[in-house]
């Protein structure tokens, strides 16, 4: 296989055709043809360290995964494209595809597949969407913080369908966290502790803790269902007397005791 990795860095050193050739010991119409496939693309060096050679063929070349497996080629850059416009997601985009790839008779990715592709490309390329911002505001994710930077590679469509892989109680605690913040990230941020309590967890108890949570409000919040994983309540059958007065013990340390007027005139409770 091409050394395609090797080609774009020794590119971006600035070595000349022919030193390229001799080092990875392919032709000239070979290194031209990969660094200008690679400048379309928008695809430059540096690349992640888990970008395979394999990766960036199936970027550069997808005809010739198509020839191989027969499946439809995916327009990166058009796909980008639209999802700068309003109300675009990824899963809308890969319903799109799957119908074009069906009128074509040829075979689609995978919805996860489609997205992990893309985001591959995105990364690659460092795309970056066109989007209105205040002034100071940056878009390159270069300047961005790194958690931010983590959350520009975040899918809504994506959280629900995991969301409702675990249970229904952790899909409307999804809903809740992408719907109750002011912007995405917020919620993606949410989103993406709960993924990590699950792994910290398991699915199981994410779940039973979710479901404890809802049953006393209907605007869960990630720190309430961190606590109760933390404590174990989420192992307490939701009605048994130790839950009741676990939970009542919570509302007493959350609002307090409430005086009425009647006892303070009285001198009642010690007051």
């Amino acid at each position: 296989m091409v050394n395609y990795r090797e080609i774009l860095r020794l590119r971006s050193l600035g070595r000349s055709y022919q030193q390229i050739c001799v080092s990875v010991g392919s032709s000239k119409s070979t290194v031209q043809e990969v660094l200008n496939l690679a400048k379309v693309l928008s695809i430059s060096w540096p690349v992640g360290e888990d970008t395979s050679n394999e990766t960036l063929e199936a970027l550069l070349y997808p005809g010739r995964a198509k020839q191989a497996s027969d499946r439809m080629p995916i327009d990166f850059p058009q796909i980008h494209r639209e999802l700068a416009k309003k109300g675009v997601t990824l899963s809308l985009l890969w319903t799109e595809y799957c119908s074009e790839a069906e009128a074509a008779g040829r075979k689609p990715y995978m919805s996860t597949q489609f997205g992990d592709l893309y985001r591959s490309w995105a990364a690659i390329s460092k795309a970056t969407m066109r989007i209105q911002r205040k002034p100071g505001e940056t878009s390159i994710p270069e300047h961005m913080p790194e958690a931010h930077r983590r959350y520009l590679s975040y899918n809504k469509d994506e959280f629900l369908a995991w969301g409702t892989q675990i249970g229904s109680a952790t899909h409307q605690t999804v809903e809740s966290f992408l719907t109750s913040g002011k912007e995405p990230e917020q919620g993606f941020k949410y989103c993406s502790g709960l993924t990590k309590a699950a792994d910290r967890y398991g699915k199981e108890r994410l779940e039973a803790a979710c479901a404890r949570v809802l049953v006393f409000s209907t605007e869960p919040t990630l720190r309430s269902i961190l606590t109760v994983l933390k404590n174990g309540q989420d192992k307490i059958p939701l009605g048994s007397n130790t839950a009741r007065k676990e939970n009542g013990a919570a509302h007493h340390r959350s609002h307090g005791i409430t005086r009425g007027a009647e006892a303070f005139r009285k001198g009642g409770e010690n007051a």
